[in-house]
């Protein structure tokens, strides 16, 4: 059964070892216009394939712990941040998101620091458009 996320949240914190079932294949996060800060535990989110953070104007930060979002498949899997103005940080723990096959950043002009830590998004292919963050 899935929860129904009210759509006034401003922070969204997800404990560690949820969200594992075979019901969460997509975590589209679009609808939470006034979401500034997501959390996301330990261990989460084992079976999704696809995450959208799109349009979320008050976003400004993203931190994700270790081995979240570790779905292992075939299928096509990605990242998507869109159009989120005033995202300025993203933290990515230890092999989360490690065998996700795109990883993309667009428009998102206040980005100021990402973080990922070891493994993660290894095999991404990524794309970074419009950002404020510089590569070091």
């Amino acid at each position: 059964k899935n929860p129904v996320l009210h759509n006034r949240i401003e922070e969204l914190i997800v404990r560690d070892k949820s969200c594992n079932g075979k019901e969460w294949k997509s975590l589209d996060l679009s609808l939470l216009s006034k979401l500034r800060k997501l959390t996301v535990g330990d261990e989460c989110f084992n079976e999704v394939e696809r995450v959208k953070l799109n349009g979320l104007s008050e976003l400004e930060s993203v931190v994700v712990g270790v081995n979240s979002f570790t779905f292992q498949s075939d299928t096509k899997t990605s990242f998507e941040m869109k159009d989120c103005k005033k995202v300025k940080e993203m933290i990515i723990g230890e092999r989360s998101f490690n065998i996700f096959g795109e990883f993309s950043l667009e428009n998102t002009p206040s980005l100021e620091r990402i973080v990922m830590k070891e493994a993660s998004f290894y095999w991404a292919s990524c794309r970074f458009h419009g950002c404020g963050l510089t590569i070091n």
